[in-house]
């Protein structure tokens, strides 16, 4: 199974890894950090995402502590975990708004495919 560019991994399993959106010429040139859960019964999923400001280090830290210290035994449904929505402004110490242009994603959600790069982000995070 698939979410957007993740592969889920099979029951019962975690995988890490990164991800891009190839299919975006905007956003391919930049690779997300993901952790991914998938428990042993079948049941919702949820997406946890951290980083959307890029220095706020205390929920990208929770967003991988919680994808470490999650076993998937404990876990119905599936967990995917982005620790880093803003990568952009992690990398270039932007500390609100991406470095790409100027936006602050906070205030974009849900966002358009049809806008500069980090604004596309935010749907397809939330969508694809």
């Amino acid at each position: 199974m698939k979410i957007g560019p993740i592969e889920i991994p099979p029951a019962g399993e975690r995988r890490t890894g990164t991800f891009t959106f190839a299919s975006d010429q905007g956003l391919a040139k930049y690779e997300w950090p993901y952790i991914a859960i998938a428990g042993l019964r079948s049941g919702p999923t949820v997406l946890i995402t951290a980083g959307i400001h890029a220095a706020e280090y205390t929920g990208i830290e929770a967003a991988i502590r919680i994808g470490r210290a999650t076993s998937p035994d404990a876990v119905r449904g599936t967990i995917l975990i982005i620790p880093l929505l803003n990568r952009p402004g992690f990398y270039e110490r932007s500390i609100y708004v991406n470095p790409e242009d100027g936006d602050n994603l906070n205030r974009l959600f849900p966002g358009t495919p049809r806008i500069t790069s980090l604004p596309r982000s935010s749907p397809n995070a939330t969508t694809r």
